[in-house]
């Protein structure tokens, strides 16, 4: 290639010294061309040799079935390669137990073989709760880093609207319009007992930690996307399960959008769905009415079984601002024996759903009133989403009202007097938890008072009432131990208390 290179510019050199006699201007002019020719033919072999360089340089291959490319040289193209393994975040109401039973099958996301229960907080994945359906946002940290995490997403009206469907169809052999409204409505405003399948009715958003989660594919092209993400890890496709759409929608009042959209509002802004018709007629904005909000605000225990705004007219108003959830509602936090029934009471009839009538909030793993549960046991998404206040009382009057409860206390002439809780005071404060002490007598106010009948406040103690006056020192002594927290922080005193 180089000799050829060289006799071309030989041949030019020789050729421009003939042509410079006068005698010669066509061969002159010959000789310009000749040059031209040679100079094109010249950059065609330059540019052959490069080409061939450039194809016997190595170059990264494309890997079969969707893997991440390769390259010898371990490059750039490494960096597209995932590292860590790909794990499934149960979304309920996504067909994420479809995708959830095919991935563990397979061996690819089964919870307790990749050992995340175990490295999880004990008291977040006890017997009573599938791992699969906590929270994400309730596995260890060291969890959560450890895997690339994949979630599905669903438009909130649709994804309700499904899990309700499931949830009814278990309690009733018809489901109606009217059914799935009030149950629905009863769930969002916290009149409706939930059971264990009804608490996974919860935003998208309280179980995403944007930190580690890779890829959201939406339900609406699950059939298209989820192979290509599957097929990034190199994960095998065969049999995956494809998702069935709502081939019919019931018909949502008004007041049940309204709820859908202030409990799921945080869903519509992060993952970009509108407020659709259920008839699947668009919407332009997804902020409902500002009329229904006070409807809605007001509701009480009854539910907002109303059709007095057609949903065509619902979806036709002007709609006002979007709202945002640190806007936050007031909660309230019942601690026992600090008048708690009565405020509860209180804001009941101002339309304000606390305690147990709000029954959203519930302790994992925890039974019983829900109100009643240690609030740092409530999920984190839970407590962050509201503003809380609660009631304090002095210890020792606190313990006294326990041994009064109506539900757990003794309350019979019998036994509230000092001669016959001689040698029993300390019995009513033993324990962490005064509320669950029994004294022996309790039963006889019920054969000798017809309690069944007249209710346990009609057995009131027709002697001396028993208070904190007589309690004994070492009573004190005991209450103080127990509850010195409750000193300590809510600034309280036990004046008799023996030093």
């Amino acid at each position: 290639m180089v000799g050829m290179g060289r006799l071309l510019i030989q041949l030019i050199r020789t050729g421009s010294r003939f042509c410079k006699s006068p005698k010669f201007w066509l061969v002159r002019k010959m000789g310009r061309l000749f040059r031209i020719f040679v100079v094109v033919t010249l950059a065609v072999v330059l540019l052959v040799c490069a080409l061939q360089v450039q194809l016997d340089y190595p170059r990264p291959v494309q890997a079969a079935q969707g893997k991440a490319t390769e390259t010898s040289t371990a490059g750039q193209w490494d960096a597209l390669k995932p590292t860590k393994a790909l794990k499934l975040i149960h979304i309920p109401g996504t067909d994420s137990s479809k995708i959830d039973a095919w991935g563990e099958a397979k061996g690819y996301w089964s919870y307790e073989k990749t050992g995340a229960v175990a490295a999880a907080d004990s008291q977040e994945f006890d017997s009573h709760n599938n791992s699969e359906l906590q929270p994400f946002a309730r596995l260890s940290a060291e969890v959560r880093n450890r895997y690339d995490w994949f979630m599905v997403v669903r438009h909130p009206v649709e994804r309700i609207v499904s899990q309700c469907a499931s949830l009814l169809s278990k309690r009733l052999s018809q489901v109606s319009e009217a059914n799935i409204n009030q149950f629905l409505q009863g769930i969002l405003n916290g009149t409706q007992l939930l059971d264990a399948e009804a608490e996974s009715i919860r935003p998208m958003m309280d179980q995403v930690d944007t930190s580690v989660v890779q890829h959201i594919v939406r339900y609406e092209r699950l059939n298209e996307d989820l192979p290509k993400l599957l097929q990034f890890y190199n994960l095998s496709l065969e049999a995956l399960p494809e998702v069935q759409k709502l081939e019919t929608h019931p018909k949502l009042w008004p007041a049940t959008l309204q709820m859908i959209y202030q409990k799921f509002s945080e869903d519509f802004v992060h993952f970009n769905y509108s407020m659709a018709d259920p008839q699947d007629a668009s919407l332009t904005s997804t902020e409902p009415p500002e009329s229904l909000t006070s409807t809605v605000l007001a509701t009480t225990a009854t539910t907002v079984a109303t059709e007095t705004t057609q949903a065509a007219t619902f979806f036709g108003m002007s709609l006002p601002s979007l709202p945002w959830r640190t806007q936050k509602e007031l909660k309230f936090i019942h601690i026992t024996k600090t008048g708690g029934s009565a405020i509860e009471n209180w804001a009941k009839s101002h339309g304000l759903l606390w305690g147990r009538f709000h029954v959203e909030y519930r302790a994992p793993g925890r039974k019983g009133s829900p109100w009643h549960h240690p609030f740092p046991e409530l999920p984190s998404e839970l407590r962050h989403r509201y503003d809380w206040f609660m009631v304090v009382r002095n210890p020792v009057e606190r313990v006294v009202s326990e041994y009064y409860c109506p539900w757990t206390g003794t309350k019979t002439p019998e036994t509230d007097n000092e001669a016959e809780l001689a040698g029993r005071k300390q019995v009513a404060s033993l324990g962490e938890f005064p509320s669950y002490v029994r004294l022996p007598r309790r039963n006889q106010c019920a054969t000798h008072f017809a309690l069944r009948e007249l209710g346990q406040r009609s057995c009131q103690a027709q002697n001396r009432k028993f208070n904190a006056g007589n309690l004994w020192p070492q009573t004190l002594k005991l209450i103080r131990a127990n509850y010195s927290a409750d000193f300590e922080n809510f600034n309280y005193t036990c004046r008799r208390c023996p030093d």
